[in-house]
């Protein structure tokens, strides 16, 4: 029979609980069925998951948890959907259940899963476009911990050109906000995250007024726009809290196209820390961003009185030497 039924599953996607009550009297009154409570407790099961042939492939499993005992498969015809953990008998309660509740069948499997285990799955808004308003939710690799909401301005031959980019990401990478400074492009980026399911985070602010006033710090600088080298470089004085020289390398890719900038130049520490990235964003186009950047403390420039000093400095005690062994 299927009274008194409690049932759940645990998926990628969500959580499903199922039960059922029952009564068998003339004109009872049946009672409010009670589902099974969430549980965050692991009882050492763990299943393969799957979701929608994404990077989950089977190559992951995950924690099963309460009274979670098999492995359950969800399938559409002969395609697999989405996999995860369940009671013993929800599969076949799930088959009973409505039409736009079920998909076309399952697999039970009762063993454990050898393969690394994910303890939590995040999602994500994916989409890179200048308005974002086309953003899906994406399953993040198990590395990646938090969501990210980037903002970056380039300023060029006195354009200016917005980039906005919703992804998954490192919490390591909440801190890039700053600027990247040749003497003939700067960049400036500014980051906000957020670590729940489905988040969406603050819309980080930037502005296009940079911090020019020279703080004694210099840097080679060069830019190309279409080169993986940079072989003409000057030098650049840098400014504000530009503490570190960069060299930067962006290469965009989208559909058959790719192009490559190169910028050598200043940049703020909280760049440097934040370090390169290699990400595949999604929207109403399709394109991968790889950036690499390599900093190196920046020189500190040395004015003509500054050395005069140094030099009256050395020779004010070569001759206290010279007299004292007289």
């Amino acid at each position: 029979m299927d009274c008194n039924r409690k049932e759940r599953t645990t998926t990628v996607m969500n959580e499903i609980a199922y039960s059922t009550a029952c009564c068998d009297t003339s004109a009872c009154m049946i009672s409010k069925p009670e589902l099974i409570p969430s549980s965050s407790v692991s009882n050492g099961m763990t299943c393969p998951v799957y979701f929608n042939s994404k990077w989950l492939d089977f190559k992951y499993s995950m924690q099963c948890k309460g009274k979670e005992d098999r492995c359950i498969f969800f399938q559409e015809f002969d395609r697999i959907k989405i996999s995860g953990c369940s009671t013993k008998y929800f599969c076949e309660t799930f088959q009973k259940m409505p039409t736009y509740l079920a998909s076309a069948g399952c697999i039970i499997k009762d063993e454990k899963s050898n393969m690394p285990v994910v303890s939590r799955f995040l999602f994500c808004y994916a989409c890179q476009d200048a308005i974002s308003k086309d953003c899906s939710h994406d399953i993040c690799r198990p590395d990646h911990d938090t969501c990210i909401y980037e903002r970056i301005l380039s300023i060029s031959e006195q354009i200016q050109v917005v980039e906005e980019i919703h992804r998954c990401g490192y919490s390591s990478e909440c801190k890039r906000a700053g600027t990247i400074r040749s003497n003939s492009k700067i960049i400036s980026y500014n980051t906000s995250c957020c670590n729940g399911n489905k988040c969406m985070a603050p819309v980080p602010t930037i502005s296009s007024s940079i911090n020019k006033v020279a703080n004694g710090l210099t840097c080679p600088s060069c830019f190309v726009g279409n080169s993986a080298r940079c072989l003409k470089k000057d030098s650049i004085q840098c400014g504000g809290d530009e503490s570190h020289c960069i060299h930067y390398t962006k290469t965009t890719k989208q559909d058959y196209l790719s192009l490559t900038e190169t910028l050598f130049g200043c940049a703020t520490k909280n760049i440097c820390e934040a370090g390169s990235y290699n990400v595949t964003p999604k929207g109403t186009y399709y394109k991968s961003v790889k950036m690499d950047i390599i900093c190196s403390r920046a020189t500190r420039i040395y004015t003509q009185a500054h050395n005069l000093w140094i030099s009256s400095f050395v020779l004010y005690n070569l001759i206290k030497i010279f007299f004292k062994s007289m």
